[in-house]
């Protein structure tokens, strides 16, 4: 097996190195994580609560016999916070840093989502998630049914694309009857009235259904993270996008090594803060009684680490 050059890639130096940084973030977010999903399953318990109140809520032209699949997005968008959040502490844990940009970024997106999503008219904006998503992958089937208009432009791209040997067209077993299970869905209550709505706007993302945000800076300033936006998000997005590789050249000129723990502290920082806020208004949207819980759960767990992190940004 081939080793590394030390002087790009060591990972147990870096590792060492960063204990004492690893040993102050880590705990942090697997409390968070911990509780989270604690706070998830409860919440799953109180469903038939929540149900109720939503529906009381949702106004006369809602349909009441759609089922819960309202409910999918206002539960898993949560989870998808928990799983990222799970996820850069793994890699904090093994002195990561920097290539956790894209994940820390995708937790600012989700907690936006989210703030959209449970601030009112949560069912109709649940199933704006639902339908946008379903069309997304009424696409990706589409794209292999040979015959259709998407199978169609997709070939004539691959057709011209320099690896399409290597990637050639996905085989997908009973594409068609999954286009006709998802066209099916689309007709039950709660999915046809937001279906109405996607055929009438044909956005590009969910949040834009019913007059809502046309992108996601838009949406950023309706829930009042503009500044986040502009700062934070664009900063992330450029490592993303792969744009921001001179900011691993040091004021010396050398090229910073592998798992730098420089970014560590900010990026952790971060996570917190954004994972903290998912957790709040999950916790807020269905569990409302446990407020006071949560925030001492906060001040003995958290608090402390979290303003020691924040000092050393």
């Amino acid at each position: 097996m081939t080793e590394p050059n030390r002087n790009i890639l060591d990972r147990e130096f870096k590792q060492a190195s960063s204990a004492e940084l690893i040993r102050l973030i880590c705990p942090v977010l697997r409390e968070i994580v911990n509780y989270g999903t604690q706070l998830l399953a409860r919440a799953n318990e109180s469903i038939q609560h929540t149900e109720q109140r939503l529906l009381t809520t949702a106004g006369s032209g809602h349909h009441r016999d759609r089922g819960q699949d309202h409910l999918i997005p206002l539960l898993l968008l949560y989870f998808s916070v928990l799983e990222t959040t799970d996820a850069t502490e793994n890699g904090f844990a093994n002195s990561i840093a920097v290539p956790l940009r894209p994940l820390v970024r995708s937790l600012f997106e989700i907690v936006v989502q989210m703030e959209w999503l449970y601030e009112k008219e949560s069912v109709k904006r649940a199933y704006a998630y639902l339908v946008f998503e379903l069309h997304q992958r009424l696409r990706f089937y589409e794209a292999v049914v040979p015959g259709n208009l998407v199978h169609n432009s997709l070939q004539t791209a691959q057709s011209t694309d320099r690896w399409t040997l290597m990637f050639p067209t996905p085989l997908v077993s009973n594409a068609q009857e999954s286009i006709d299970k998802l066209r099916q869905l689309l007709r039950r209550p709660g999915y046809e009235q937001a279906k109405l709505e996607y055929d009438r706007v044909r956005p590009r993302q969910w949040y834009a259904m019913y007059d809502g945000p046309k992108g996601l800076e838009q949406l950023a300033n309706n829930v009042r993270r503009g500044y986040q936006y502009s700062v934070l998000y664009r900063m992330l997005s450029s490592s993303a996008h792969g744009v921001n590789i001179t900011a691993r050249v040091t004021n010396t000129g050398s090229i910073d090594a592998m798992r730098s723990a420089a970014e560590m502290p900010m990026l952790a920082g971060l996570t917190i803060g954004f994972a903290l806020d998912a957790t709040h208004l999950f916790g807020d949207f269905f569990r409302p009684e446990e407020q006071k819980q949560r925030m001492g759960w906060y001040r003995d767990n958290i608090s402390q680490r979290r303003c020691c992190i924040n000092r050393i940004w």
